[in-house]
């Protein structure tokens, strides 16, 4: 797994968290950190149709539309291993997991794949999002 610190040498990058999503009014990839776990990453995705802040907005509700991060926690975290498994009570428990992590966003078409395979991210599986359709 790779510290955030090591993955953002050579760009230009808009910091942030999850109570100042306005900085991300754009598209491009974004990576999100744990800022008590040494800065590594446990999630990387992009928005290339929305920008990333609608994209990450997402993440800040308990329903399961679009919540791919919620998902990936009560999975990995929670040990559940179908979607329609998770309680209310752990999709709350992901929320507010999320709401304490940190946002570095990059304004580019086409790193997440790069970055995933470099970052190894706690919540990503070897290249791809965790299946969240079961």
């Amino acid at each position: 797994m790779a510290n955030i610190d090591d993955l953002i040498k050579n760009f230009g990058i808009i910091d942030g968290d999850f109570h100042s999503l306005d900085a991300f009014d754009f598209c491009g990839v974004y990576i999100i950190y744990d800022p008590n776990e040494k800065n590594d990453v446990v999630y990387v995705g992009s928005a290339y149709v929305r920008t990333i802040s609608q994209r990450l907005s997402q993440y800040k509700k308990t329903y399961d539309t679009g919540n791919s991060l919620m998902h990936a926690i009560c999975k990995k975290d929670f040990n559940v291993s179908k979607v329609s498994d998770i309680s209310n009570e752990q999709k709350q428990d992901a929320v507010e997991k999320i709401h304490k992590l940190k946002i570095k966003a990059i304004k580019h078409k086409d790193l997440e794949y790069q970055i995933i395979q470099e970052s190894n991210p706690k919540y990503n599986t070897a290249g791809v999002q965790i299946d969240t359709t079961e």
